[in-house]
């Protein structure tokens, strides 16, 4: 049999089939390397939107700056200066310790109490702090003991009681302390003031922080 003889002309149906064929693997051929989606339905996200109606910012008022007089009413503070007799009392404890014997710390002990008494050491206009109050029986007499920033003092007189700087009933003094409780701020003023004898320990009475006074003045701040 010839070749002529074997060779049949495609029908038109055969024709259309073999043309989507050749369409589909030249598709297929041009998309094979493209990365497949994996996005689901579940991996959308919506960004946020401003609301419809935001609410109008409202101006703060501006705080106007404390006056000096409303900063200094917040704090009632000792601003003194620290008064000349604490420092002859800390260089007189600096002698003290420096002694090498107890002969030599005795002699700086008398020593600094003689010469004590040649000048009445004042306090003027001071700032303290309700430490304790205290009468005797029946309440003649009443000391008083006030913190200040470089110990305390106190109208006491020793180990002596009543003693010549003790507040009397019925006078100014004595009015104004019966209306103070502890922890009150007070202003006051002092006359002979001293270190505290402490007849037990000249240590105690030279380098201690507890002065005894005569009060002048007390005023509530």
């Amino acid at each position: 049999m010839s070749e002529k003889e074997t060779w049949r002309k495609p029908s038109k149906g055969q024709l259309v089939t073999a043309f989507f064929f050749v369409v589909a693997m030249t598709y297929a051929a041009t998309h094979q390397n493209e990365p497949k989606s994996t996005a689901t339905s579940s991996d959308t996200s919506v960004a946020p939107q401003a609301p419809a109606n935001p609410e109008p910012e409202v101006a703060r008022p501006e705080q106007e700056a404390p006056t000096p007089q409303a900063v200094a009413a917040t704090v009632v503070k000792d601003v003194t200066p620290k008064p000349v007799f604490v420092a002859l009392r800390e260089t007189a404890c600096e002698n003290y310790n420096a002694g090498s014997n107890e002969i030599k710390k005795s002699a700086v002990y008398n020593d600094f109490f003689k010469s004590w008494k040649k000048n009445d050491h004042k306090i003027d206009e001071m700032i303290g702090e309700v430490a304790k109050i205290e009468t005797n029986t029946g309440g003649e007499y009443v000391q008083i003991k006030l913190r200040v920033g470089f110990g305390t003092v106190a109208n006491t007189n020793g180990f002596t009681y009543p003693g010549p700087n003790e507040i009397k009933k019925n006078t100014a003094l004595y009015k104004v302390i019966g209306d103070l409780a502890e922890g009150d701020k007070v202003r006051f003023s002092a006359k002979s003031v001293e270190p505290k004898p402490n007849p037990f320990s000249e240590s105690d009475a030279t380098c201690g922080d507890e002065w005894k006074v005569k009060y002048t003045a007390i005023s509530k701040e």
